[in-house]
């Protein structure tokens, strides 16, 4: 998209809240859209930095952005004679990862990872099978904590159950944190008995989800199942819920 809304009257609402509270930023939005401007960018981080008793996701599509924009200010603290910039602890960066073919914003929370206290990833929505082990491992791995889920809105595309019980074993295995937003507009439980109220007969109330083609199946190897043995129902989000395998994960460090 090519226009974008600030709205700076808001910014101090934070310190308006009487309670902690857990804030993504933004909601609907990228801070680090590149029509944002630098200025907005400054007011939100100090906005950030001066309500410690808030946490803040900070979610990026473009984390090189993000970088740029922290060693910025680092400059300009040190070119003007300021007290030298500390990552606000209570400040938690995060990349989008939809698929497999944007792990690569991973890598670039390794410059963040000895400054943050916590590096974070959104799989939300999930759009195909992601192998996150080579980021949970080791002292210096780059992922704390995962937050997955389905796609919502009219347009929505199921997500395999499969994806998220991957990475649901994938972050225990690694002892990262695991939080299963939920399933969107599509769910592996279908049945009127799922959803109460819902009568699966009723053409577009639960609807099963269109097969998978050969090609995709080979461009995205979970997706077979959904052919052999999963079908996946439109029920809406508020019908589908969070429960994963019988349990919901809402696992924060």
């Amino acid at each position: 998209f090519d226009t974008i809304h600030i709205h700076e009257s808001r910014l101090s609402e934070p310190g308006k809240w009487r309670e902690s509270k857990k804030v993504l930023t933004p909601s609907m939005g990228d801070l680090y859209h590149p029509l944002v401007p630098e200025y907005y960018r400054d007011q939100v981080f100090d906005v950030m930095a001066a309500n410690e008793r808030h946490t803040f996701y900070l979610l990026t599509k473009r984390p090189g952005l993000m970088i740029s924009h922290v060693a910025q200010r680092r400059r300009s603290k040190r070119d003007t004679g300021s007290p030298r910039e500390v990552w606000p602890q209570n400040v938690w960066p995060g990349v989008s990862v939809e698929n497999q073919d944007w792990d690569m914003r991973i890598d670039a929370l390794a410059k963040l990872r000895k400054v943050a206290p916590v590096l974070w990833v959104s799989y939300e929505p999930a759009l195909g099978p992601v192998d996150f082990s080579p980021w949970l491992y080791g002292d210096d791995r780059l992922i704390d904590l995962i937050v997955a889920g389905g796609e919502t809105g009219s347009g929505a595309r199921p997500s395999h159950p499969d994806w998220f019980r991957k990475t649901r074993d994938d972050c225990a295995d690694a002892g990262v944190r695991f939080f299963f937003k939920g399933w969107g507009e599509w769910s592996p439980n279908g049945g009127a008995s799922h959803f109460p109220g819902m009568n699966t007969g009723v053409p577009g109330v639960v609807t099963v989800a269109p097969k998978i083609s050969k090609q995709e199946r080979q461009q995205a190897r979970a997706w077979a199942a959904i052919d052999m043995c999963e079908n996946l129902y439109r029920a809406g989000r508020n019908a589908t819920g969070a429960m994963l395998d019988g349990r919901e994960h809402r696992e924060m460090p």
